[in-house]
Parts: C-alpha cells; structure tokens; sequence
C-alpha cells in the first residue's frame, strides 16, 4: 500500500515541482519581454532624435554675417559692427563664429531676433548674449555671439578619398 501510494504521490508531486518551476520561469520570461519592448521604445526615440539632428547638419548654414543681418532686418534691427571669428575644426566638424554688436534698440525686437536664430533649421547657436542698459534709458547695447558647425564630408577631391598623400 505504502509503495503504491509513493508511486501515485511522488510523480503528483514532481510534476506539481516542476509546473511551479514553469510557471515562475514563464513569468520571469514575460518580465524580460516587457522590459525589451521597453527599451525598443526608447532606442527607437533615441534613434529618430539622432536622425533629426543629423539632418540639422546636411544644409551647411550661409555666412553667418549674412545670416544674422538678414534675421535682423525682419526686426528692424541695424548691425552696428560685425566681427567674423577664426574657423575651428573639432572632429568631423568645423565651427564658424560672428559677433554683432546693436546699439540703442529695445528688449522686444532683440528677443524675436534671438527667437529666430535659435529655430532656424540650420545648426547653429548662440554663444554670447551681453545687454547692457545705461542709466535712464529704455534702449540697450547688445552683443551677440553666433556660432555654427558645419559637417566636414569629404569630397571627391579630397587627398583621403584618392589615396591619399
């Protein structure tokens, strides 16, 4: 009887072991999953924001004197003086500077001026703002740095892609 017993309990038993073991593998299984379809999520966001600025940088930005004049004007802003700064390669990257300065203007027509350069489709950003107002006066002095960076690609022309020498 007892034999007959065991043989009954014991393999009810392993197998009762061995769905709990299923079971929890299973969940474990399903947890992994979630946190798959998780991150899926966020390298796919990641992926579109690097695409996005990528782009940014396919359309070099003109002549950033040119530039900043032009966005001045839809202001009725003048530049007084227009200073372009030293060309800098960092990496697979060249960066171009110009510093502007305008007198006697008010707050309104700089902040769209600042508004426009920043959500330009061209990557480029301001690097220095300097106001200053004199005693008893409505108007200010303004310094602005503008800085872009354009993407080196090299051409066919270039002595890398000849074999270089």
């Amino acid at each position: 009887v007892v034999a007959l017993l065991m043989a009954i309990v014991l393999p009810m038993y392993s197998v009762g072991a061995s769905v709990a073991e299923i079971s929890e593998e299973s969940r474990e299984l399903s947890a992994a999953i979630a946190e798959i379809e998780a991150a899926r999520a966020d390298l796919l966001k990641k992926k579109a924001e690097a695409e996005l600025l990528s782009k940014r940088y396919e359309v070099k930005a003109p002549p950033l004197g040119t530039f900043i004049e032009q966005e001045a004007r839809k202001q009725n802003l003048s530049l007084n003086q227009v200073v372009d700064q030293p060309r800098q390669t960092i990496g697979e990257y060249t960066r171009r500077g110009v510093r502007v300065d305008l007198r006697q203007v008010e707050i309104y027509p700089i902040l769209k001026l600042l508004e426009a350069l920043v959500n330009s489709p061209h990557a480029v950003a301001i690097t220095r703002l300097q106001l200053d107002r004199p005693a008893n006066s409505e108007t200010f002095t303004v310094q602005i740095g503008l800085t872009a960076y354009d993407r080196d690609d090299e051409t066919e022309d270039s002595p890398s892609s000849r074999g270089g020498r």
